[in-house]
C-alpha cells in the first residue's frame, strides 16, 4: 500500500516502484518495522523478478557471447560455485555478480526508503536482504535447468565411456547459418545414443546372475536450437520467451561443448577449475546437477519399454 501523503511514482525499471516518503534520521535510511510494514518477497513478488532477471539476462548472454575472452562459454556464469573464496574461478562470479546487479540497479523498494543506489561496496543489512532475495530466486530454475541440460546432452558428454553411448555434430565442418536460419541447420544438427532398457538401470558385468538383460541401443538425432530453448526456458521459467539472438549462442555453447573431447569430467578437482588452469570460462562440470539428480536422469535416459526397444531392433 502507499503510505498516506507519499507520492505516486512512475515504475523503476526494475522490480519494485519508489515510495518517496523519507525514514526517520535515526533510521538510516532503513524504515522501521512499523513502516515497512511487509518484507521485500511482497513488494518484489518471485513472479516479477523472474520476469525481469529473464529480460536481463538474455542482454547479458548476448553480451558475453560477443566478447571473444569468453571463448563461447554464455553458460557457467548462471551456475557458479555457491561457496567461493580467493581460488574460485573469477569468471563466473564476475558474470553472475554483474547480473544481479544490472538486474536490481536503481530498485528502490518501498521498505528500503530513501535509497537510490544499489552497490555491490554496500555493507548495508537492506542491500544484503534485496541481493539475497534476487539470487534466492535463481536456486530452483538453476536447479532444474542443470536437470534439463543433463538429460538433453550433458549425459551423453560425461558417460561418454560407456559403450554405445554418444553424441556427435552430425556435420563439423558445417558453416555458420545465417540470421533466421539457425533451427534446422546442419550447423546445429547432432546425433546421440544410449543403452536402454525396460528398467532403465543397466545391469554391470557380473551383476545379473540370471537371465541376461534385454537391453537395446536408442539413437536421437536433434537440433541444438530446440535444445537450447528448453533450457534456456527452465533456467528464466517465469520470463517471456527469448528470440532466435540469444538461442544462438547458448545452442554454439552446447556445440562446444560436445567438440570438446578433451574435457575430464570425472577430475577430482574443484568443479570451477579445468585441470590446472583454475581461472576462466569453460569449466563446463559446473552445469552438471548434483549426483542423486544425475543418477535419476540416467535412469530416465536408460528406459525404454519392450516396444520402443523392439522399434530399435533389438
Amino acid at each position: 500500500m502507499r503510505p498516506e501523503g507519499a507520492p505516486h511514482t512512475a515504475p523503476s525499471r526494475g522490480i519494485a516502484c519508489v515510495l518517496a516518503a523519507p525514514p526517520p534520521a535515526h533510521t538510516g535510511g532503513i524504515a522501521s518495522s512499523e513502516e515497512r510494514g511487509f518484507p521485500p518477497h511482497i513488494h518484489a513478488p518471485n513472479r516479477s523478478v523472474r520476469r525481469v532477471e529473464a529480460a536481463v539476462a538474455y542482454k547479458r548472454i548476448k553480451r558475453v557471447a560477443a566478447t571473444p575472452a569468453a571463448q563461447k562459454d554464455v553458460l557457467t556464469w548462471l551456475t557458479p560455485q555457491p561457496r567461493h573464496g580467493g581460488k574460485s574461478n573469477k569468471f563466473p562470479i564476475y558474470h553472475s555478480d554483474k547480473l544481479t546487479y544490472v538486474h536490481v540497479s536503481g530498485v528502490v523498494p518501498e521498505i528500503f526508503r530513501n535509497w537510490t543506489t544499489v552497490s555491490s561496496t554496500d555493507l548495508s543489512v537492506r542491500h544484503a536482504a534485496l541481493v539475497s532475495h534476487i539470487k534466492g530466486n535463481r536456486h530452483d530454475p538453476r536447479a532444474n535447468a542443470r536437470r534439463k541440460l543433463y538429460f538433453l546432452i550433458l549425459y551423453y558428454t560425461v558417460l561418454a565411456s560407456r559403450p554405445g553411448v554418444y553424441i556427435e555434430m552430425r556435420d563439423v565442418g558445417a558453416k555458420h547459418p545465417e540470421t533466421g536460419a539457425a533451427a534446422g541447420s546442419s550447423y546445429f544438427a547432432y546425433e546421440k545414443s544410449a543403452v536402454v532398457c525396460e528398467s532403465g538401470r543397466l545391469m554391470q558385468d557380473g551383476d545379473n546372475d540370471g537371465e541376461p538383460q534385454r537391453t537395446s541401443n536408442r539413437t536421437i538425432r536433434g537440433c541444438l536450437i530446440k535444445d537450447a530453448r528448453d533450457v534456456v526456458g527452465e533456467f528464466f521459467k517465469g520470463g517471456a520467451g527469448c528470440d532466435e539472438d540469444v538461442l544462438v549462442p547458448v545452442a554454439e555453447n552446447f556445440r562446444t561443448m560436445i567438440l570438446d573431447v578433451g574435457l575430464e569430467w570425472h577430475e577430482a578437482g574443484p568443479a570451477d577449475h579445468v585441470g590446472t588452469r583454475t581461472d576462466g570460462p569453460r569449466a563446463w562440470r559446473l552445469l552438471l546437477p548434483r549426483l542423486p539428480t544425475q543418477a535419476d536422469v540416467n535412469t530416465a535416459v536408460q528406459k525404454a519399454s519392450d516396444q520402443e526397444m523392439d522399434i530399435h531392433k533389438c
